[in-house]
């Protein structure tokens, strides 16, 4: 199958680029002028130092070689492992030597198609400077290397609104569909001390306009406007600043556009600048400062002289822009299973789809492999929600990429519902001549359905058949710390109710002495514990008991589970297995559990023997990844067992390589203490009733406008938390429309597109 995933991940990249263009990610990096500790020492040795600097700097200007020792750089090393330190506080890490080479060498490779790795392997610095810049045309430059050729803007912020609450300024760099960088390099502003100063330039400003004033009032033009008034107030918030001991900074800022063409740049430049503008801040076109502006930007190029498009902020001002701030979500490799949405209240799915450029990259076999920065090295995926919101196309949109990776799967599909959409597909001539790779891929799934009505089927999920005997024993072990002891007691009691405590106890032992039979070889089952009980027991109200329970179990669903142990249980040696049980008949999950009807129980149990296999299908095998997908998981919620069962299946986990992905209503089906640690990523689909809850669950405050906006989430859209603990505003999507088209689960009426028609 690696030709089949092969073809869908390079489609995925050519869908992706015919949309984008160039695919990028945003990520941050921030660069901090160190001190050099060797200035702490005596005057002389200062002065020694000043004057060896002076001469590396002259040096080179005369076409002398200068030779830096190793020793130079151990001058900086406390204050950046320092710095380093503090950073790490809010995950930030040290660049390696390609990841600085690429940052430098990126400059001169905007928009131009290139290899990463190449890139960043190559340290030679003139290499990395390697770069022809053309600012001919006013307000860009046209960049060309041997890679390629494209076009950059450089857009400073030139005017910024007094108050910079809610500037967000890396946020709209993040939000625009096409790729926008910010770049800024801050100053902190000197406070006190010798020579210009904060507080000495504050009180000459403060002195300055008071003169200024009492002048106007002496002469009747006092200034009174918004702008004086304004003024006065800045000063006096700078000087209440300084009493406590705030920091303020200048900085420059600038945004970078890139594009092939020099029409589609000007088209970017535009509307960046009208998005700003409508945010009352000014980018400057910068038409003749193109090539200053770029060189100003590169790493460690100081400020110093720099006057132009300055800003000037609080330490709560600059706070303001959001450095740090990421919309990233997901993995950072993977099938695309959605992108963020950036919209407050979404109109329509494809409006929320191609309004964002943060697509969401999944892959379910990273989750547990212990990756830098992850969260949680739980394997387990979980998807909940209301009915109808697009769990179950997002469970089968994760099924088909993992059925393209190097892992075993096994989906309970009690609906019968793949084999049914797949057969409509593989039915259908145009389909099969339009998607051949699919149609492929789908010729790889194994379909298991299970019926009552074919008498090879009987005793295939009976637990005493493929559970007992499987754990290691000792001499001293009781029937009873068999794995298949509690799941056939569940069983049991779930199709027939029994109240009396002595038949409790009699039907308890019968079990535990078959458990026993079968550790000796023998061929036995769930009957044969009604048989155990007819031909041991003592009094009649036990004989009778077996018997009535043998009337129950020996025809309709049951069958599958109750059996004398003659045939054996379903296995499965195929990669991609679905497990589908004719006949089941699942209540509602808000149905209360008293109106059950018998079928509805019947099939509750045979639930129950479904979630053994599946707990014993990930246990098979250590040395390879195996997956289980449930999708009616909340089932196993409806009772103790049911909820052990679902717990055992979770404890498989990492050490087995497994993971369990389960979709259920409810988000407080996995809030218990029993799910602590279990639980990885969660994709949460709004539940009316619960909204507060999700909130809580994925770390996010439950406050009223939050509860609002998550009110608002239409089909399809979810709260995703992923392996590194981000949470974030997700709109399910596939990248390819045989997917969608294979997963419809009804046809729409001429109705239901009259109806979005005049929406």
């Amino acid at each position: 199958m690696k030709d089949v995933a092969t073809y869908y991940a390079q489609k995925q990249i050519d869908l992706l680029n015919k949309e984008f263009g160039t695919i990028t990610e945003s990520y941050y990096v921030i660069g901090v002028k160190l001190k050099s500790s060797h200035y702490d020492g005596t005057i002389r040795s200062s002065v020694t130092n000043i004057m060896n600097d002076f001469i590396q700097s002259i040096a080179p200007q005369l076409g002398y070689d200068v030779v830096i020792e190793d020793t130079f750089f151990n001058n900086y090393r406390d204050v950046s492992d320092e710095i380093e330190n503090s950073l790490a506080s809010v995950s930030g890490s040290a660049m390696t030597e390609d990841e600085l080479a690429y940052y430098i060498r990126y400059n001169f490779l905007r928009g131009i198609k290139h290899s990463v790795i190449d890139e960043s392997t190559d340290h030679f610095l003139e290499n990395l400077l390697d770069g022809s810049l053309n600012a001919k045309q006013r307000g860009m430059i046209h960049l060309k290397n041997q890679n390629g050729d494209g076009y950059i803007a450089l857009l400073p912020i030139s005017e910024t609104p007094t108050d910079l609450t809610n500037s967000h300024f890396f946020e709209i760099a993040q939000s625009k569909k096409f790729p926008v960088e910010l770049h800024m390099k801050v100053i902190a502003e000197k406070k006190t001390g010798f020579g210009k100063n904060l507080k000495s330039r504050l009180g000459a400003l403060d002195k300055e306009i008071g003169s200024e004033d009492k002048d106007a009032y002496q002469s009747g033009q006092y200034d009174d406007s918004d702008k004086r008034k304004t003024t006065r107030y800045l000063l006096k918030q700078v000087r209440n600043g300084l009493d406590k001991d705030n920091e303020y900074f200048r900085w420059l800022g600038v945004y970078v556009i890139y594009a092939d063409e020099m029409k589609e740049l000007r088209r970017r430049t535009k509307s960046l600048q009208e998005t700003m503008r409508r945010r009352k801040v000014a980018l400057s076109s910068a038409s003749a400062q193109q090539i200053d502006l770029f060189y100003r930007l590169l790493p460690g190029y100081s400020l110093e002289g720099e006057q132009r498009w300055l800003q000037y902020s609080s330490q709560d001002g600059l706070a303001q822009n959001l450095f740090g701030i990421s919309h990233q979500l997901g993995n950072n490799t993977g099938f695309v299973i959605g992108r963020v949405s950036n919209t407050t209240k979404s109109q329509s799915i494809k409006k929320s789809v191609y309004s964002s450029k943060n697509l969401i990259f999944f892959n379910p076999l990273v989750t547990n492999q212990g990756v830098i920065g992850s969260v949680t090295d739980s394997p387990h995926i979980t998807v909940t929600g209301q009915t109808g919101k697009g769990k179950s196309f997002l469970v089968k949109l994760i099924m088909m990429y993992l059925s393209m990776m190097d892992a075993k799967l096994l989906y309970v599909d009690p609906k019968q519902e793949i084999k049914r959409w797949f057969n409509r597909a593989t039915d259908d001539p145009g389909f099969r001549k339009k998607y051949p790779e699919l149609i492929k891929l789908i010729n790889q799934f194994h379909f298991t359905t299970l019926d009552q009505a074919n008498s090879e089927n009987w005793g295939a999920l009976d637990p005493i058949v493929f559970l007992a005997g499987l754990s290691d024993r000792t001499e001293s072990m009781e029937p009873d710390t068999d794995p298949a002891y509690d799941v056939a007691v569940a069983m049991f009691h779930q199709v027939y109710e029994i109240r009396d405590p002595l038949q409790k106890a009699e039907l308890d032992q019968a079990i535990k002495d078959v458990i026993k039979r079968k550790w000796s070889g023998e061929r036995v089952g769930m009957l044969t514990v009604l048989d155990q009980m007819e031909i041991n027991s003592e009094k009649d109200d036990y004989i009778d008991l077996a018997r009535a329970i043998r009337k129950t179990v020996t025809g309709g669903i049951l069958r599958l589970s109750f059996s004398d142990g003659t045939n054996d249980s379903v296995s499965f040696d195929t990669r991609i297995n679905i497990l589908e049980v004719a006949g089941l008949d699942l209540p509602n999950e808000k149905q209360d559990p008293s109106t059950y009807t018998a079928i509805q129980r019947t099939s509750l149990a045979t639930m129950f023997a479904l979630g053994k296999f599946a707990d014993k299908f990930g246990r098979e095998n250590p040395d390879e990844y195996t997956f289980e997908i449930i999708d009616e998981a909340w089932i196993f919620q409806t009772s103790s067992t049911g909820r052990a069962i679902l717990k055992s299946i979770k404890r498989v986990g990492r050490s087995f390589n497994n993971a369990l992905i389960y979709a259920t209503q409810s988000i407080n089906d996995i809030s218990s203490e029993d799910d602590h640690g279990q639980v990885g990523v969660v994709f949460a689909f709004n539940e009316s009733s619960e909204t507060n809850d999700i909130l809580e669950y994925v770390g996010l405050e439950p406050s009223p406008s939050n509860a609002k906006w998550l009110e608002s989430f239409i089909k399809g859209e979810a709260l995703f938390r992923d392996v590194y603990g981000r949470v974030g505003k997700i709109v399910v999507h596939s990248m390819f429309p045989e997917f969608t088209q294979l997963f419809k689960t009804l046809e729409r009426s001429a109705s239901a597109k009259a109806e979005e028609k005049w929406n």
